[in-house]
């Protein structure tokens, strides 16, 4: 059988009509990856097969999509590479930008201007080639796949849905948590990886001599822990679709060397005196000259600095916030999560700096009479930790016993996703909301209201929902609501940092309902929206 055609479609948008942040780095990245493709020695494509698309029209993409993916055979190679905003619908749908994409004055998405990811999908599917691969760097890039693909090749029916034994679609981030471009930078972060790793052959396992989809997935993801390790680059593979060749490497022993030295770098980018030793022994070994071999070290260690050089530069400026005004406002904790944003950092590692600089609080007012609540059950145990999925409640019915309010509402987070069959760092769509388990939703109600003694709860949420007349779009009565929920200060909807986990918090003198933000379980970066997708989804069951 013939080896194939390779054709590739290399999209990069950084300008749009309105709405959305201009960028530097799409075109510069479709550029370098045309090259590297084109190089016979490393991805061998014809120059002829590789079609550069910069700041497409809409008629544009979904052209130059169809074209492709229309005009391959069986045994071709198909790739589609696409950088620049991502970004999803009120109703949690993908669209890839284009030049004329723009949203509405209300901020939300004018959906006639992007490219929708289900037309796509529906391209791909009908694609006679078994070697298909998609890489996404854009924000939200995790959603294309959903519902088509899964880590999981035995849920896939590939003949049926997919139309292919091989697909691999690479993906950058899962949500907005992410910086497409630095100051100073050519390429954007993953871009930067990904031609690395094609480039040098560093992509390929030891001893291999071609770089497969999966290898190039692994090389981004490990360089990116240090690099951006608020990023959660993915991998969705359909049957072979990890083993899809895209290109031969180049290996040399600069490239073996190259692959050496993390084994020996500390987590603050530091090599120990017999680490360094080690390395030049070996460098010299292989022939690389001192010159050469100082060059290599300080290049890959750089991100390892340059994270150390991110946490110091947010701690330092964290303490001059503290300084500056405290309690944060809601204006100044947003400008501390975009700084963090900017520096690649997650809440992981910045949660250490924010409890060793943040001030003790001052302690509360008694807070004002409580209606009784009924009287909670007399023993844990008799909580009935009930699932139709199988979720373990344990953990979550310790942290509330304990009193660790917070992180009960993180793990609520993380259980509700397991119920629905998804992990951490996805989010529920409102459709699973509407159909969540009961038992399940009974569960977690049950534990919250008798641990918080019915301060905290779906069900405690509800009633209140329903004395504010159980609204269910953005009008005065969700605005009530939020004031009696304590999601709102001054007019102003608060974000996560700035909100009480406390049952003896009390907004505006009414009865303090913590539990959920919902934030985690959301999509869209505007909590008002958040809010009021999960209020018409969950407060409205009517098995609560």
């Amino acid at each position: 059988m013939a080896e194939g055609k390779k054709f590739a479609l290399l999209i990069g948008v950084a300008d749009s009509a309105s709405g959305f942040k201009p960028l530097h780095c799409p075109l510069n990245g479709i550029a370098a990856l045309r090259d590297i493709l084109a190089n016979p020695e490393i991805g061998g494509f014809d120059p002829a097969n590789i079609s550069h698309l910069p700041n497409p029209s809409v008629s544009q993409m979904r052209s130059a999509i169809g074209e492709m993916f229309s005009r391959c055979e069986h045994q071709d190679l198909v790739l589609l590479y696409f950088t620049g905003h991502g970004v999803t619908d009120e109703h949690g749908d993908f669209y890839f930008t284009t030049q004329e994409t723009q949203t509405f004055e209300n901020g939300s998405l004018n959906r006639g201007t992007a490219v929708d990811a289900i037309f796509v999908r529906e391209e791909m599917r009908k694609c006679s080639s078994r070697r298909q691969v998609a890489i996404l760097d854009c924000c939200f890039s995790g959603a294309f796949p959903d519902g088509v693909l899964a880590m999981n090749d035995q849920t896939v029916d590939v003949e049926r849905q997919l139309g292919g034994e091989g697909r691999a679609v690479l993906t950058a981030a899962t949500s907005t948590q992410y910086a497409l471009e630095q100051e100073g930078e050519e390429l954007s972060v993953y871009t930067r990886y990904l031609i690395e790793g094609l480039q040098t052959g560093a992509a390929v396992p030891d001893g291999g001599e071609l770089i497969r989809a999966g290898d190039l997935h692994d090389y981004i993801r490990d360089r990116l822990k240090t690099a951006a390790a608020a990023m959660s680059p993915q991998i969705y593979a359909a049957r072979d679709g990890r083993e899809i060749i895209i290109a031969k490497a180049q290996i040399d022993n600069e490239l073996r060397f190259r692959k050496l030295i993390p084994q020996y770098v500390r987590e603050d980018g530091q090599i120990s005196p017999p680490g360094r030793r080690v390395l030049k022994r070996q460098a010299t070994e292989w022939g690389i000259s001192i010159e050469r071999t100082a060059v290599i070290i300080e290049d890959v260690t750089q991100p390892f600095r340059e994270r150390q050089e991110n946490l110091k530069e947010f701690e330092e400026v964290y303490q001059e916030t503290i300084e500056f005004e405290y309690p944060f406002s809601v204006k100044t904790a947003k400008e501390l999560k975009d700084l963090q944003h900017i520096l690649k950092l997650r809440d992981e590692d910045t949660a250490p700096i924010r409890a060793k600089l943040k001030p003790k609080k001052k302690e509360p007012q008694p807070p004002p009479p409580q209606p009784t609540a009924a009287p909670p059950p007399a023993q844990t145990q008799e909580i009935l930790l009930e699932s139709e999925k199988g979720v373990d409640y344990t953990h979550l019915r310790d942290l509330l016993a304990e009193g660790k309010w917070k992180e009960a509402d993180y793990e609520t987070y993380l259980r509700m996703l397991e119920a629905v069959g998804r992990s951490e760092g996805d989010w529920i769509r409102e459709k699973e909301l509407k159909t969540f388990p009961c038992k399940d939703l009974k569960t977690i109600d049950r534990l919250w209201v008798h641990f918080s003694n019915g301060q905290f709860g779906f069900s405690v949420q509800k009633r209140i929902w329903q004395e504010c007349g159980s609204p269910t779009d953005y009008n005065d009565d969700w605005k009530r609501f939020g004031d009696r929920v304590g999601w709102r200060k001054n007019e102003s909807w608060l974000i996560h940092d700035d909100l009480h986990f406390d049952p003896d918090f009390s907004p505006d003198g009414e009865l303090p309902v913590g539990w959920v933000d919902w934030e985690g379980l959301g999509w869209s970066d505007d909590l008002r929206y958040r809010r009021g997708v999960f209020g018409k989804s969950l407060l409205s069951r009517s098995d609560l």
